[in-house]
């Protein structure tokens, strides 16, 4: 009886200390510490976005507060701090750095956020132009002793930084100013941990100078870092750290053996919910392994959804991507497995997503001319000029890679519409009632010979061919899709035009259609009526028999596209913004037919995305991966995802 009483409690105290709750680390401070939403859309980090990879987070959350353009001062009045305090507990930290914009105005009606130099306890007493309200100010150490004493009183560690320094030199060297003094003494004198992040870093940036530090941290403006800039503040808080006698925080920091058997690790995650995401990562909420596929800087955007981007090569399949610049858009192949990024061509504001496999060339239009460039050897040629009446636009080729094909608009009235109402909500419908003239036509690569194929006094898009039939061609009539039968086919060579789906129920919708790989149906989302019924449709081009498959509200996705052998589908899901409400309908789907129904399988949590841009799913030519493109890491990146759960 009394070894089991002594086993009893040796089991109820192993667990009661392995229930005890993670220590939180919170971060306070301005935007060197965390640039706006801390995902670098504005190419801009703080070091606190990054603290995370040097902490072992199985065993302390990580929790970045620090806000751009606040002061000691405005962190505590505006009821940032009063909100850490609620849930500030013993065993926890709080690491703390003010300074840069304490030097600001103390009552003006912009910022107001100013602090009194020093670390006295004189006063100013004010009625605040900006938030109206009378306020009493205080000196930059009252402000930070509050921190360091309140933190204290829970029973967390404080630890106060020096602000991490600008760009700004004098004499050759980073000038140290006074808020290093202040906040060291404000922690000296409550005995809070201090780390002089200003003097680590300086001496950092003294090895270089203020024009290299410009190109390589500062591009924007001498304060905020880019991710580089970041990632070497972050090592430096990290080193300030380890130099600190008898700081419990020490022990959550991961040991360089730990950082090194990590990064051979494929880490599971929340998507999105970490900057940067690494390279490669499983989906914590569905077991899918995910890789960035892009990786030249800035951002970055895959094809449109029916666009086919993948040519086979001889080291493996490579896809196109487009990046921009400044000067506008750039194409660029990864090889999907070596994953290397390389641009296809030099040149810029460029349009068209053409791929020819068995010609081994990428089609594209800059301006009115029409150019091929050779996967292989890099060169480009000039294929096509437009007369100057008829500046049309290339979008597809056919499935024998003779013929080029798109669509012109007669007129400057598109042009004026889009350029005064930019939004889609505003121009869609004015574009629509306009009843513009369009014309499709094609081009014959090897004679030049432009042919103009169909005309209707109305709005043209989506123009494809179809695979396998050379002279089959898809468009649609785009406007609101409860005004338009959508879908047409259009036989190049015989001139035949077919609908392939009529509305028959008020309200109903079809639309983002796309083709088989044979070439045999046309796949399209059905909604009967809008927003209540949700089918993926498909035609068969020759009979016009009609196929369907219906699925949930939250499954509803606003680009659909189905695997190379044919058995399954894929969908970029959707937000509650969306035409389906969906309540949890941010996933990238996978979809197999059973019966009349689909059945799905969600690949990747798509919550940090923003779904403005649309992630536009592509299977690769092995069946084996579903490429997209998403905004999850603050900027646009380009994504697969493999369809084997791991």
């Amino acid at each position: 009886m009394k070894k089991t009483t002594i086993y009893i409690i040796i089991l109820l105290s192993f667990l009661a200390f392995n229930n005890k709750p993670k220590p939180t680390l919170y971060i306070i401070g301005d935007s060197t510490v965390k640039n706006g939403s801390g995902k670098g859309s504005d190419g801009q980090f703080g070091w606190g976005t990054l603290i995370n990879q040097h902490f072992d987070t199985t065993k302390i959350h990580i929790e970045n507060h620090a806000i751009g353009g606040r002061s000691s001062r405005t962190f505590l009045t505006e009821g940032r701090w009063e909100k850490i305090l609620k849930n500030l507990k013993k065993g926890d930290f709080v690491m703390i750095q003010f300074g840069h914009n304490d030097g600001g105005a103390i009552n003006d009606t912009t910022r107001a956020r100013g602090s009194i130099k020093g670390t006295g306890e004189e006063t100013q007493e004010i009625d605040n132009l900006l938030t109206k309200k009378h306020e009493i100010v205080h000196s930059y150490g009252w402000y930070m002793r509050k921190y360091i004493s309140e933190t204290k009183d829970k029973g967390a560690i404080a630890i106060v930084f020096s602000p991490v320094p600008r760009n700004v030199w004098k004499d050759g060297k980073i000038p140290r100013d006074g808020y290093t003094k202040w906040a060291a003494e404000s922690a000296q004198t409550l005995g809070a941990f201090f780390v002089d992040l200003n003097e680590i870093v300086s001496v950092k940036y003294e090895l270089s100078n203020e024009a290299k530090l410009k190109a390589d941290f500062f591009p924007i403006d001498h304060t905020h870092t880019n991710y580089a800039g970041a990632k070497l503040n972050a090592a430096s808080v990290v080193g300030g750290i380890k130099t600190l006698k008898d700081c419990k925080i020490k022990q959550f920091l991961l040991t360089e053996k730990q950082i090194e058997k990590r990064k051979k690790q494929i880490p599971v995650l929340e998507t999105g919910s970490i900057f940067p995401m690494p390279n490669s990562w499983i989906d914590k909420d569905t077991g899918h392994k995910l890789v960035r596929l892009s990786s030249v800087e800035g951002n970055n955007q895959s094809f449109y959804f029916h666009n086919n981007p993948f040519l086979a090569s001889t080291d493996g399949d490579l896809m196109a991507f487009y990046n921009s610049t400044p000067e506008g858009q750039r194409l660029y192949s990864v090889n999907l497995k070596k994953l290397e990024n390389k641009p296809l061509t030099n040149r810029s504001k460029i349009g068209g997503e053409i791929f020819a496999p068995k010609r081994g060339e990428l089609f594209f239009q800059r301006k009115d001319s029409v150019f091929a460039t050779s996967i292989i050897t890099q060169k480009t040629r000039l294929v096509y000029v437009f007369p100057t009446d008829f500046k049309g636009n290339i979008s597809t080729i056919n499935a024998d890679e003779k013929i080029l094909a798109g669509g012109y608009k007669e007129g400057n009235t598109e042009r004026e519409i889009l350029k005064n109402f930019p939004e889609k909500k505003d121009f869609f419908d004015r574009i629509f009632d306009a009843k513009i003239p369009n014309t499709l036509f094609t081009i014959n690569i090897e004679t030049g010979e432009l042919k103009q194929i169909h005309h209707e006094n109305t709005w043209l898009g989506h123009i494809q061919f179809v695979p396998e039939n050379p002279n089959m061609l898809m468009f649609c009539h785009e406007g609101p899709w409860h005004k338009v039968d959508r879908m047409w086919t259009i036989d190049i060579k015989t001139s035949q035009v077919k609908l392939m789906h009529k509305r028959n129920v008020a309200m109903e919708i079809a639309g983002h259609e796309f083709p088989s790989w044979d070439g045999k149906t046309i796949w399209f989302d059905l909604q009967i009526p809008r927003g209540e019924t949700f089918f993926l449709a498909g035609t068969n081009i020759e009979t016009g028999v009609e196929k369907r498959f219906q699925m949930q509200r939250d499954e509803w996705s606003i680009h659909f596209n189905i695997s190379p052998d044919q058995t399954l589908f894929a969908g970029d899901g959707g937000d509650a913004g969306q035409v389906a409400k969906a309540k949890n309908g941010q996933w990238i789907y996978l979809f197999r037919p059973e019966g009349d129904i689909l059945k799905s399988e969600k690949l990747v949590n798509m919550k940090h995305h923003g779904y403005k841009f649309e992630p536009n799913v592509h299977f690769t030519p092995n069946g084996k991966w579903v490429v997209f493109r998403a905004n999850f890491e603050g900027k646009n990146q380009v994504y697969a995802v493999e369809i084997a759960k791991n």
